[in-house]
Order: C-alpha cells, then sequence, then structure tokens
C-alpha cells in the first residue's frame, strides 16, 4: 500500500538515498549525519521529500537545526565568499519540517487522497524555507517566485504566500533586514526611497524645511589654478571626498563651477605631467591640454590609496622633501572636474533634496545661494535618520512658526492659540479666498502656518496662528 500511495519522485529519491548508502554507509545510519555531512542541494532534496514522514525524527532536525542556526549568524558578514542564501533555506526547512512532523503525531499519518494528506512534513519544510527566507530578506514577491521556481508545486503557492507576507510583517515590526543591519555594521550611508523623520513619536514633513537646514558648513573649495602646496595641505587636514571648485568672475565673485573627488585630486598629484610652473590663468573650454592619467592609477584599490596617501601629500608639504621644487608649482583642474555637478539653491525643499540624492545616486550637493557662491554641502551622512532627528529637532524648538506659543512648545494638533478648532489645510482649499485676517485679505506662507509635525496615521496639516 504504501508503494502504491508514493509517487515516482519519491520512490526515485529513496532509490537515490540508498544506493548512496551503499559508498557512504555513515549518511544512512545516522540522519544526522544526512542533513550535516551531504551536499546542502541534498539536505533541501531530502527535507523537502513528500510522503516520507518519518525520514526525521525530533532529535536530528534539533540538532541540525541549532547547528546550522548558530553557524550561520557566526559566520554571516564575514569576508568569506560564501552566501546564506542555501543555510536559510535549509535553516528554515528544518523548522518547518518539525512542525510538520508534530502535525502528523497528531492527526497521524495520511498517505491517500483524503482531506488531511496535506500534512506532509515535506510540505511544511518549504513553507518553513519560503518563512525563513522572508523574514531575513523581505522580498516577499521574490521570494514566493523563487520558491515556486525550485519546487514546480503550485498546490502549495497560498500557503507559501501566506508564509512569507506573515514573515516580512513580524520582521517589520521587530527589525529591519539583516543586510540593511550589514550596511549599518559597515558604516555605509544607505537612504531608503522615502524619508522617514521621527521627533516626539511624530513624522516630521521635510517640506517644510529647506537644504540650508541640513547642509554642512563651512565648506572647503578649490580654485581653479590651486597651489600643489596648499592643495596637499588641505587633503591632509580635511578628510572629505568631494571638493567644490570656483571660479573667479571678473566682477571678484567667486561662484561654483564643478566639483571634483578627492581620488582624482591624488592621481592628478602623482602625474608630475599635471603640475606647472605659474601662478597662470586657468585654460578655455576651446583650449584644454589635457595631460594623460594613467589608467592604473584609477583602478588602485581605496585601501592602498589611504595607506600611501599621507606620506606622500606631506612630500610637498614638507620644505626638506625631495619634492619641495614643486612648491612653486600649480595645478589646473578645468580638465578633470566634473562640471555636471548638481547644485541646489539654499531655500531648495528639503524633502526634494533627499529625493535628488536617493533616487539619483547622488554623493554630494552643493547648497549655492541666488548669486552661485557657495554656502554648504549635502552628504549622504547629512541625511541619515539619526542627524535629521537631532538637527531638524532642534531647529524646530527655536523657530516661533513651529510653536503655538512661540517658546518652544510643540505645536498640538488640534488647538489653536484661541482655543478654537484650527482649520486644515484642506478646509482652507475649500474655502479659498473667504479666509480674512485682522490687518487684511491675505495668505500667508505655508512654513508660516503648518505644524511641520503630523502623526503617521494623521496625514493633515494643521495651521498655525500667526500674530499680525
Amino acid at each position: 500500500m504504501f508503494i502504491s500511495s508514493c509517487s515516482e519522485k519519491t520512490l526515485l529519491r529513496m532509490l537515490q538515498i540508498t544506493l548512496a548508502s551503499v559508498s557512504e554507509p555513515y549518511l544512512m545510519s545516522s540522519p544526522v549525519a544526512l542533513l550535516l555531512f551531504s551536499s546542502k542541494d541534498e539536505a533541501m532534496k531530502n527535507l523537502y521529500l513528500r510522503n516520507s514522514h518519518r525520514m526525521f525524527n525530533y532529535g536530528p532536525l534539533f540538532v541540525g537545526l541549532i547547528i546550522y542556526f548558530f553557524t550561520v549568524v557566526w559566520a554571516a558578514g564575514t569576508s568569506v565568499a560564501a552566501g546564506i542564501l542555501v543555510p536559510m533555506l535549509v535553516i528554515g526547512a528544518l523548522y518547518g519540517r518539525i512542525l510538520g512532523l508534530m502535525l502528523v503525531d497528531i492527526f497521524g499519518v495520511h498517505l491517500d487522497k483524503s482531506y488531511w494528506s496535506w500534512l506532509d512534513p515535506g510540505a511544511f519544510a518549504l513553507i518553513g524555507s519560503a518563512s525563513f527566507f522572508s523574514g531575513v530578506a523581505r522580498l516577499a514577491p521574490a521570494i514566493t517566485s523563487i520558491m515556486m521556481e525550485l519546487t514546480n508545486d503550485l498546490k502549495v503557492l497560498l500557503p507559501v504566500m501566506t508564509a512569507v507576507v506573515v514573515a516580512k510583517w513580524v520582521g517589520d515590526y521587530l527589525t529591519h533586514p539583516f543586510f540593511h543591519a550589514l550596511l549599518e555594521l559597515k558604516c555605509i550611508p544607505f537612504l531608503n526611497q522615502q524619508p522617514n523623520v521621527r521627533i516626539n513619536k511624530q513624522n516630521v514633513k521635510l517640506e517644510l524645511f529647506t537644504a540650508a537646514d541640513i547642509m554642512a558648513f563651512p565648506v572647503v573649495t578649490l580654485n581653479l589654478v590651486e597651489h600643489v602646496p596648499t592643495l596637499a595641505q588641505k587633503l591632509l587636514d580635511h578628510t572629505h571626498n568631494g571638493f567644490p571648485v570656483l571660479k573667479e568672475l571678473p566682477s571678484g565673485e567667486c561662484v561654483f563651477h564643478g566639483l571634483i573627488t578627492r581620488s582624482e585630486l591624488l592621481v592628478m598629484l602623482e602625474n608630475k605631467d599635471v603640475l606647472k610652473p605659474g601662478p597662470f590663468d586657468p585654460l578655455d573650454d576651446k583650449d584644454l591640454d589635457i595631460a594623460p592619467i594613467g589608467y592604473d592609477s584609477m583602478l588602485r584599490g581605496p585601501e592602498e590609496r589611504e595607506q600611501m596617501q599621507e606620506k606622500f601629500l606631506q612630500q610637498f608639504v614638507d620644505s626638506t622633501s625631495h619634492l619641495n621644487h614643486f612648491k612653486n608649482h600649480y595645478v589646473d583642474l578645468t580638465a578633470y572636474l566634473n562640471m555636471s555637478a548638481m547644485s541646489v539653491p539654499c531655500k531648495f525643499s528639503l524633502h526634494r533634496a533627499y529625493t535628488l540624492i536617493s533616487a539619483l545616486g547622488l554623493r554630494h550637493l552643493t547648497v549655492v545661494d541666488e548669486c552661485n557662491q557657495v554656502k554648504g554641502i549635502i552628504t549622504r551622512k547629512d541625511l541619515m535618520g539619526f542627524h535629521m532627528v537631532e538637527t531638524l529637532g532642534n531647529i524646530m524648538e527655536t523657530r516661533p512658526y513651529f510653536t503655538n506659543d512661540g517658546n518652544g512648545k510643540p505645536a498640538a494638533n488640534s488647538n489653536a492659540v484661541s482655543g478654537k478648532s484650527v482649520p486644515t489645510i484642506e478646509e482652507e482649499d475649500e474655502e479659498q479666498g473667504e479666509a480674512h485676517l485682522e490687518d487684511g485679505e491675505r495668505r500667508s506662507s505655508v512654513r508660516g502656518r503648518v505644524n511641520p509635525v503630523a502623526s503617521a496615521t494623521d496625514v493633515e496639516l494643521n495651521v498655525v496662528a500667526e500674530d499680525c
């Protein structure tokens, strides 16, 4: 009866295990060895095997789960060229098969096509793999497709989708994804697609702030024609990776002209053909004389360049160095800077600046005034959540139009100074043109009227009364 009820795939898999036991007897004699010492794809096939309810008991499954789980936790994030995808699937399959074995002990083994035939530890192993994978990676649609392509079993599509979604919800409620944790561990400034800044347990509307509120200043800038020792000293004194380049106008004002990175400056200093005695005027775009820079220098790794740059730059500054003859040399940055570097005005919306940097993958965003003079610079680190919470929180405490009474206390969402209910922006739009103030008919600016803090579920912006 057992043979007649088993599928052909199950019989073939049993035959493979039997043949393997002839060449490697320890695999068949110990289920733990079958899980640990066989290849990972073989272990997954054994765990997903249908109509093999008693192939593994609780002991081997718990032992394999403990060993796999703590080994993956210890090895995750190391520099070893090995991923955690297959171990994640094995861990999920182990606890999924444990749950399936518990249900089999309660409801019994059903090999016929009855209602309870879906109680198969192999099916629960597949669902467990999908749930653990989703809880770690949080990629619900992709994980469902991957699991279906692995097994080609559409009968478990709905349980797999349910397990994936529930695991993602629970994981999002508890903590961020594992790969985001690795980014934080490696201090990589990763920005979400949309900003989420919360102060006093309330969401902050970044549209009410400007780029000048979050920018870093003062900015270390360079001239189009820079003195070599001065350039080397700036690179020694500052660890910035991007420097705005200024161009002097006939009126004497220095305006933003482009951006150049630290690595490009180091490569230029290594190439002595770029350094020329001066001073001299910057070349026009039509008369650019670009000195060739070796491609090998650009391919040099950041760690290697960081180890040698301090000693190398010090030679340009030290008067006793053999590179002291470059003390009267200059470098023309016209041909090497990025003239397409983006810049925004000081009053540019902070929310749109965030969108620019995150969507376009920018590393630096220069902030200029009306005269195109550099006032600050925004990097990804300036837009990290903890930095914006601290900076914007201080701004909200000091600016009176962010409060009801002007004393630095947060404005209430439902109270006005007069004690009456405060109309929302939507209500004002419906009655546009009918609002009157004591000193005449006008609409105050959004920044002067809107409370920048709104709850996560309440998206209405409340109006704050102004002293007229």
